[in-house]
């Protein structure tokens, strides 16, 4: 609780235009807060602020792109899983549905599309081990619908990437790009960088 109200007080003197990104982590956080303390409608609703928050408000560009579909996927898995636990599978299919709608387009640069379609089926892999968890059948959907999306990702993800084995990399030390990220999703060369 105090975690919370800390949080919260903090979020409060943030400028939402300059501090987009920690708009949505404070989101974050006061979510998970209240997931530990089985608050579960606030946790909920925090999660779903900082979704769409991220989907609606924040700058999303080539540089970042990486690193705001893992937080998007973070949350949609967060929100997702809690409403299948809920006993709330409708909400859960139309939460992923509408998440797999909003990212599909927005690959990033075209040399790293392979990235973009490693990342997609993983959503959708993702998603089908939530939904076969489920306890309530839902007649019209079945889990395997979003394997099978997961495989033909992870196909069309490893043609791109064929593609690109065929281009001649330059010559340099790939060690000093091995070091660990500040955050999920920052690619090791644009790391402090927003």
């Amino acid at each position: 609780t105090n975690e919370i109200r800390r949080v919260k007080k903090h979020k409060d003197t943030l400028n939402n235009i300059t501090h987009q990104l920690l708009h949505i982590r404070h989101q974050f956080k006061v979510g998970f807060f209240s997931e530990l303390k089985q608050d579960i409608p606030s946790a909920v609703k925090s999660y779903k602020n900082a979704y769409s928050y991220l989907t609606e408000n924040a700058r999303i560009h080539d540089t970042n792109i990486l690193e705001m579909k893992m937080i998007a996927g973070f949350l949609a898995y967060k929100i997702c899983r809690i409403s299948f636990e809920s006993s709330q599978p409708v909400e859960a299919i139309n939460h992923f549905r509408r998440h797999a709608d909003i990212f599909k387009s927005k690959t990033g640069p075209t040399d790293l599309l392979f990235e973009h379609k490693a990342w997609l089926s993983k959503q959708f892999q993702t998603f089908g081990d939530l939904f076969t968890r489920c306890p309530l059948a839902i007649q019209t959907q079945h889990p395997g619908f979003y394997y099978q999306e997961a495989a033909y990702q992870s196909m069309a993800r490893k043609q791109i990437a064929q593609t690109c084995r065929r281009i001649e990399q330059p010559d340099f030390d790939s060690s000093e790009f091995l070091k660990t990220t500040e955050f999920y999703g920052q690619r090791p060369w644009r790391q402090h960088h927003q």
